[in-house]
């Protein structure tokens, strides 16, 4: 016990439970430790100034204090009830405007006040009010990072909503600072984006466009910046006809765009004679073609010179020979023109002799332009058997 309580330098606080010594009995020196805790204390500092407590310094709580304002205190009989939180004293530190925190103290937390709310004069002569101390520096974003409370309504801008009377007569609603800058002339005046009374006329067609004040002086100013915009029918010379804007229409008749009708016709080919759906265009074209057509749709015949390509048509197509075979073929234009070329690919009537080499069909073998198998005037028979390049005849 000796040991125990001369140690301390500052303070002592003995934790325990004291019915177990009166119920088992006191030991002399602990008694007489006990005499004493039930007095106020005595002082054997040298230092007058030293605070001592001057009650019984026994008993079922625990004085505790808050650790920044030390003559806060409260006492506890519990462990849970050993944290802060009971000082209610205002904090003291000092935010950047220059006023203290305010709030309850929080320490050891350091969030202090974020939103000051110490009222000043607003220095708008317009709109005098009280103001808190954070919305003037909200009101101040100009305001160097230093400025304080004194010092920031030199940077002050009200926020108050005055209306402003703009040119073309209406009306529109800004901040006070604002309309104290366009009469100063160092902010210009607003363009008005309020529906015009008097609309946009197209100096051309005459039609009327809905805009705004904004626009009207624009389009006024520079009419090219506008294009009108209304639906319009044109008829071409096919007699399509067909919506467009207003603005591509003049175009159009002013000769500055070409116009391409994209209606599809039904129509029949001058050449072979069939009948499809194409372009517009196409079958203005096909109007003003000329050549020799098919005498019968899907009939050519070998040795007949045809009119040019006419359109690409991949419908089945019979062709006569003059030995008069006939081969089916899809129409295009190389079937056409195959027949009259001076070399083209053919496959060949070769005759196959068992008797002598001087057997008629020897003979006229290789005079046959046919893909067919054919009989010569011997009787011999004749097969296929490849490919060869040969003259056409005459």
């Amino acid at each position: 016990m000796v040991v125990l309580l001369s140690r301390a330098r500052l303070g002592l606080y003995v934790l325990g439970n004291i019915g177990y010594f009166e119920n088992n009995g006191v030991p002399k020196h602990w008694g007489a430790t006990f005499e004493k805790l039930q007095l106020p204390a005595e002082s054997d500092s040298t230092d007058s100034s030293t605070e001592l407590l001057p009650c019984p310094r026994t008993g079922s709580e625990l004085p505790i204090c808050c650790p920044v304002h030390r003559d806060v205190r409260t006492s506890v009989s519990s462990a849970n009830l050993l944290k802060l939180g009971f000082c209610k004293e205002p904090c003291q530190h000092v935010l950047r405007c220059g006023h203290v925190c305010s709030l309850s103290c929080h320490w050891p937390k350091k969030q202090h006040n974020t939103s000051c709310t110490m009222q000043l004069d607003s220095p708008c002569q317009r709109h005098p009010a009280k103001i808190s101390c954070s919305k003037a520096f909200g009101c101040a974003k100009s305001a160097p990072a230093s400025t304080n409370y004194t010092q920031v309504m030199s940077f002050f801008q009200c926020p108050n909503q005055v209306p402003i009377i703009l040119p073309c007569s209406h009306s529109i609603q800004r901040p006070c600072y604002v309309d104290k800058q366009i009469v100063d002339g160092s902010l210009p005046m607003p363009n008005c984006q309020k529906p015009s009374p008097t609309p946009y006329v197209f100096s051309a067609c005459r039609h009327e466009l809905s805009v705004t004040c904004k626009e009207l002086e624009e389009y006024s100013a520079d009419p090219q910046l506008v294009n009108c915009k209304k639906d319009e029918t044109y008829e071409p010379a096919c007699g399509h006809s067909v919506s467009m804007t207003c603005h591509r229409k003049s175009k159009i008749l002013a000769g500055e765009e070409l116009y391409l009708c994209d209606q599809n016709v039904q129509v029949t080919l001058p050449r072979c004679g069939h009948s499809r759906k194409v372009a517009c265009p196409d079958a203005q074209k096909m109007a003003s073609w000329s050549g020799r057509a098919c005498t019968e749709v899907g009939k050519v015949e070998e040795g007949v010179t045809y009119g040019e390509q006419d359109f690409v048509c991949n419908k089945i197509v019979t062709i006569h020979r003059k030995c008069g075979h006939k081969l089916v073929r899809k129409r295009s234009n190389p079937t056409y023109n195959m027949l009259l070329r001076k070399r083209f690919l053919l496959t060949l009537h070769v005759a196959v002799l068992s008797c002598c080499r001087k057997c008629p069909a020897t003979k006229r073998s290789r005079d046959a332009i046919c893909f067919m198998r054919a009989e010569r005037e011997s009787s011999h028979s004749i097969r296929l058997v490849g490919t060869s390049f040969i003259s056409p005849v005459n």
